[in-house]
């Protein structure tokens, strides 16, 4: 007997058990009879285990009249209230209908509607709110008056708050943290904001908080709203509890049209020098100028104290604020607590254009900073070629030295490798072969120790290339040593190919190649090894006498130690004597780069652990431990114990430098 022959009642059972929905599909496609038995089953299938709540909600969500319509045929109650609520929420006003017809004569309880209007206001559904108060008379909700008209103001609907204020919503009262005006004020709504101070919005209450409606525009930004606020009589200078006037919120909080509007179109919005300094420090040309014709004294405010206004507006580069606080009288010479003078702040941070306004309206282009630096060592350090041009044009001096090491400006040009800005300074009659009198240091010991390759080869370029090639420091190390020392291999090849010469050691007896073996760097031992193979058999005179395996074996580089091994092969030569039994004490080259080269040895080591003479160097000579139990000082004019020793120096002399150096370093 085919399925379709059983009886209804019978199929109507079989259909009940299946428990899936391609059961339920099968079942439908096997004939017009089943398939209205299977349909309805779906339905009540659908409602209970439906993906989206149900297949009602879904309807109600959509506004499928239609389907809710079949649902109801198929058994399933569409008198839930949820479902009206969904309805509220999307705008279907056919679907609530339909939901409220199968609810009975009365529909909804009055706490329903309450919510159906709170719904209706958050989304927000004007033609459903009018649906709910003119066909269903629906009230605002007593225990939550608030809500309605809050939740209509963040949706800006204008037209739902026009209807729940003429439905007797108050504007004053607070919904969660917050009245509806403070609503409109943040987000900017000025049509909201008047309507609500129509109907009695009090636009000066701060409700017992921080902030009042005015406070909240100006840190927004709303300049529509604040007008809408002092036509209303709002008081531009109202302040919170902390001071805080509506002008400085809006400075504070970078609205700048906010703020330009109080001061142009308001009196009393308490501008100050707190203000103006805050204007200053965001560059706003406008403000400063509105604060200055408002008659705001252009001096720091008393709570800081430190930097002069014009120190401020020059360390940010605002020139045409720097130009407005000179014309107001501000000393061109007062920078901060420390000494430093709008100049140098202006130097320090790069801004050309403030450089040239400030030289032109006077300042000492010679003035010493804190730092014991002038402008023009700042600007030579990190290779500012406009501002070292303007400065030298105002009469910087070119040949000042520094009071660490008595470097010249053409000095530091070279620790920034910018080569223009050394052939600037050298039109300036700087000598090329000019040496720092504290340490002896040239301009190819500074190129070759801060690795500008470029520099380097156009100073071998020069005339005096041949006489930097092999010049000593006050230690008597050459370019080519330090370039060995701090691993530069390619300053290393390039002195190479100008005929460096590879033997000429420092006043301690050692040649660059221990200083490279010292260090690990295997790449430039090679180097000048291929260069001078003498040097294999070469040893120094630091402390003792030891070979270059010995050092190897100290550094504790396998590199180190297959080369040298490598180049004795080659060469027939044996291990010397004083490379056995040595126990590697010292580090990888890469494990060092962050440490402090010895004045003696060459090695790099912890800084903390350093001790300086204050007599050799200018007082800037450091030993590491070992050389400072077994090496003499180098000036032979005083014993090593009648020098002055300072252990663990706090600050290496180059160290000094790292804060001016931002440009060469970035």
């Amino acid at each position: 007997m085919h399925i379709t022959n059983l009886p209804n009642e019978l199929l109507h059972i079989i259909v009940g058990h299946l428990s899936s929905e391609p059961d339920l599909f099968h079942v439908a496609q096997t004939g017009h009879l089943l398939s209205q038995i299977a349909l309805l089953r779906l339905y009540q299938y659908d409602e209970v285990h439906g993906r989206y709540g149900g297949i009602t909600q879904w309807a109600a969500c959509h506004g499928r009249v239609d389907i809710l319509q079949r649902a109801a045929t198929c058994g399933i109650s569409i008198a839930k209230f949820d479902l009206a609520c969904h309805a509220a929420c999307r705008g279907h006003s056919n679907v609530l209908d339909l939901v409220a017809a199968s609810r009975g004569n009365v529909p909804f309880t009055s706490d329903e509607l309450s919510t159906l209007v709170e719904e209706a206001c958050a989304w927000p559904r004007l033609d459903i709110l009018t649906r709910l108060f003119e066909g269903f008379g629906a009230t605002i909700n007593p225990q939550r008056p608030w809500e309605c008209l809050a939740n209509a103001t963040r949706s800006n609907c204008l037209a739902c708050v026009k209807i729940l204020l003429d439905r007797g919503a108050d504007p004053a009262r607070i919904a969660t943290e917050e009245t509806a005006l403070e609503i409109a004020a943040q987000e900017g709504y000025a049509d909201i904001a008047n309507l609500l101070l129509e109907h009695g919005a009090n636009v000066h209450d701060q409700m017992n908080r921080h902030f009042s409606p005015m406070h909240l525009a100006a840190m927004h930004g709303r300049v529509d709203v604040l007008m809408v606020f002092l036509r209303y009589g709002a008081h531009p200078g109202v302040t919170t509890v902390d001071g805080s006037t509506p002008l400085r919120l809006a400075i504070r909080y970078c609205q700048n049209a906010a703020a330009t509007f109080l001061m142009r179109e308001t009196q009393g919005h308490g501008a100050d020098a707190q203000t103006l300094l805050s204007v200053i420090h965001r560059g706003s040309a406008e403000l400063v100028q509105l604060h200055l014709q408002a008659g705001v004294p252009a001096v720091p405010p008393a709570t800081k104290p430190n930097e002069s206004l014009l120190y401020v507006a020059a360390r940010r580069g605002s020139h045409a604020v720097a130009s407005m606080l000179l014309d107001a009288g501000v000393s061109i010479e007062v920078g901060n607590l420390q000494g430093d003078t709008p100049l140098f702040a202006a130097v320090e941070k790069n801004h050309p254009q403030t450089v040239n306004l400030l030289l032109r309206r006077g300042a000492n282009p010679n003035v010493v900073g804190s730092s014991g630096l002038m402008p023009l060592h700042v600007a030579a350090l990190n290779g500012l070629l406009d501002i070292t041009t303007a400065l030298l044009n105002h009469g910087a001096i070119s040949a000042a030295e520094t009071p660490h090491d008595n470097a010249t400006p053409l000095h530091l040009a070279c620790a920034s490798g910018n080569i223009q800005v050394v052939q600037c300074l050298l039109q300036r009659r700087h000598r090329i072969e000019s040496v720092a009198k504290g340490n002896g240091i040239s301009c190819l010991h500074m190129a070759a120790l801060c690795g500008h390759l470029s520099l380097t080869q156009w100073l071998l370029r020069t005339p005096a290339g041949a006489e930097l090639l092999n010049s000593r420091d006050h230690t008597g190390r050459t370019p080519l040593f330090i370039a060995a020392r701090d691993g530069k291999d390619k300053i290393v090849k390039e002195l190479l190919a100008s005929r460096a010469n590879t033997r000429r050691a420092n006043y301690f007896g050692s040649m660059p190649v221990f200083a490279a073996v010292r260090n690990g760097h295997s790449g430039i031992t090679e180097d000048l090894l291929a260069v001078d193979p003498w040097l294999f058999d070469s040893k120094d005179r630091v402390y003792g006498s030891h070979s270059l395996w010995y050092w190897a074996n100290r550094c504790g580089s396998s590199r180190l130690i297959n080369l040298l091994r490598r180049f004795a092969r080659e060469y027939g030569k044996e291990e010397p004597r004083d490379a056995q039994d040595v126990t590697a004490v010292g580090e990888p080259s890469s494990a060092r780069t962050s440490k402090r080269p010895c004045d003696v040895c060459a090695r790099r080591f912890n800084f903390d652990t350093a001790t300086r003479c204050t007599i050799c160097c200018g007082g800037e000579f450091y030993m590491c431990v070992e050389c400072t139990s077994n090496a003499s000082c180098l000036d032979a004019s005083h014993p090593q114990q009648s020098a002055v020793w300072v252990p663990n120096p706090t600050k290496y002399i180059a160290d000094k430098y790292k804060d001016y150096m931002r440009v060469s370093n970035a």
